[in-house]
């Protein structure tokens, strides 16, 4: 059922996007930075309980930014650098990673939770692909480095060696992973562990009585009658 509260989730991220896209007419840098703050205090208003997911989210780019070297060394659009390093993948994965978990893991209701991590790696598969091709074509974001790598043919996407490639993929896959166990307990029906209580736990069914044309209705009636005088 949709609440007050809803309505007021969807205007922030609408509010929040709209931001996002002026930011970027301006600075590259801006946007990504706003991003990521504006993602993670949506979560802290409406869905607590799915801040753990930036835990995951940072560790997965901890390691890949140990791995992948100086192939982040620099970008045309974005400029902010830290220890000679581009900010943007420092901040885009984490904010996507967490973004997916706050938004897109809740709506994917598979059970049990391997078969929800399988749906959920289908989808980011096809995401990531979507949102290279709009990096790469509609916001113009290319990797210093990537000019000495051809692209997929057709698309002319991931512009680099292809173990990063592999690892563009397998960051999302992981995560989906991590996602898929960390819910695996919430209720099917809720969708959301996020907006229970902290400390609750999902409501149970209640049993209902037997009624007289089971079994134990009739021994129930039968004694009834029994103890009447």
């Amino acid at each position: 059922m949709t609440t007050g509260r809803t309505y007021v989730e969807i205007a922030y991220v609408a509010v929040s996007l709209s931001l996002i896209a002026l930011l970027l007419r301006f600075s590259y840098d801006a946007a990504i930075l706003a991003a990521a703050f504006l993602t993670f205090l949506a979560a802290a208003l409406f869905r607590p309980g799915r801040l753990k997911g930036w835990i995951p989210a940072v560790a997965i780019t901890a390691v890949w930014m140990l791995a992948s070297g100086r192939m982040y060394e620099g970008y045309n659009v974005f400029k902010l650098e830290l220890f000679d390093l581009a900010v943007f993948p420092m901040v885009a994965w984490p904010t996507g990673l967490s973004f997916a978990y706050l938004y897109a893991v809740p709506a994917v209701r598979v059970r049990p939770w391997p078969r929800r991590w399988a749906a959920l790696a289908a989808i980011y598969s096809a995401g990531i692909i979507v949102a290279e091709w709009l990096g790469y074509h509609a916001l113009g974001v290319h990797l210093d480095r990537g000019t000495a790598f051809r692209g997929w043919p057709v698309l002319d996407i991931f512009h680099c060696p292809w173990w990063m490639q592999l690892a563009y993929f397998a960051n999302g896959i992981v995560f989906m992973g991590a996602a898929a166990w960390m819910d695996r307990n919430e209720a099917p029906e809720s969708g959301d562990v996020s907006r229970r209580p902290a400390g609750a736990e999902p409501a149970r069914a209640v049993p209902k009585k037997p009624g007289p044309g089971t079994p134990r209705g009739r021994a129930r009636v039968s004694r009834t009658r029994r103890a009447e005088p």
